[in-house]
């Protein structure tokens, strides 16, 4: 009797695994993931999302044309130059926002390592002191006079498309589990940049706006972001100079932001 009664135990737990083996696993309760979900995650990286930070302006002082291996080193100095008259302590007017829609992750081991890439925008802003003014076509900035008017606006606007190709290293299956670390280069194309001037004069409202400035048309930055979950710091380190006049080929502007991921 103990030998049936044990037996019909036996029989009953198995026609109950069976019928949910669909949904969990009869052993550790876990949920039974299909292959083609498995390999939605190791498509899935850490580029697709929103990004916010801060412009990091980094020149030599020794005035030699800007060169990102000599970043560590006492020559470089993390400001804009003093002659370009930027806001770049206030971080109303001196700041960058990325939005990643495009993102593909190609696994290389399992979905714990991978190689990402995808297409991005990029809007950044910087704003220029109100007692001076940029000139068309260069960088050159002189002190001007707006007849004891009020400036409303002094500032540059620039807008970019890039493409990541970024070494992807992560501790857990899912993206939107465990740490992450992205590390690489992201190429850029600049698809406007212009400086827009307003003041009162008068009683009137005057607006001055630029597109014809000498900024760099391609853009070239190593990239590094660490993070857990969906949440990650990064920074971006510009391997190209910002401007093309010859004489200021010595500055550039790095980026440090939060970056919160799509998926």
């Amino acid at each position: 009797m103990e030998y049936k009664k044990h037996l019909s135990l036996a029989a009953a737990a198995l026609l109950l695994c069976t019928s949910g083996a669909q949904a969990l696993e009869c052993s550790d309760s876990t949920r039974t993931v299909s292959a083609e979900e498995r390999k939605k995650w190791g498509q899935q990286g850490n580029w697709a999302g929103f990004g916010m930070g801060t412009g990091i302006f980094m020149y030599h002082a020794d005035g030699s044309e800007w060169d990102a291996f000599r970043l560590l080193s006492d020559e470089v100095v993390f400001e804009a130059p003093e002659e370009w008259h930027l806001e770049t302590a206030n971080v109303s007017s001196n700041w960058r926002l990325e939005a990643n829609p495009i993102e593909y992750r190609q696994r290389i081991l399992g979905n714990l390592v991978g190689i990402t890439t995808g297409v991005g925008v990029d809007w950044w802003r910087f704003g220029i002191d109100a007692a001076y003014r940029w000139q068309q076509d260069t960088s050159a900035v002189l002190a001007q006079s707006v007849g004891g008017g009020e400036v409303l606006r002094n500032r540059v606007n620039m807008g970019w498309v890039r493409i990541p190709l970024l070494a992807s290293v992560r501790t857990a299956r899912e993206a939107d589990k465990g740490l992450h670390i992205e590390a690489g280069a992201v190429a850029g194309y600049r698809v406007f940049g212009n400086l827009v001037r307003e003041f009162k004069s008068g009683g009137s409202v005057i607006r001055e706006a630029s597109s014809d400035l000498a900024f760099n048309t391609f853009q070239l930055n190593a990239r590094v972001l660490v993070g857990i979950r969906k949440v990650s710091v990064f920074a971006e380190v510009p391997l190209l100079p910002v401007f093309t006049s010859p004489s200021d080929h010595f500055a550039s502007v790095g980026t440090l932001g939060l970056h919160v991921a799509m998926h």
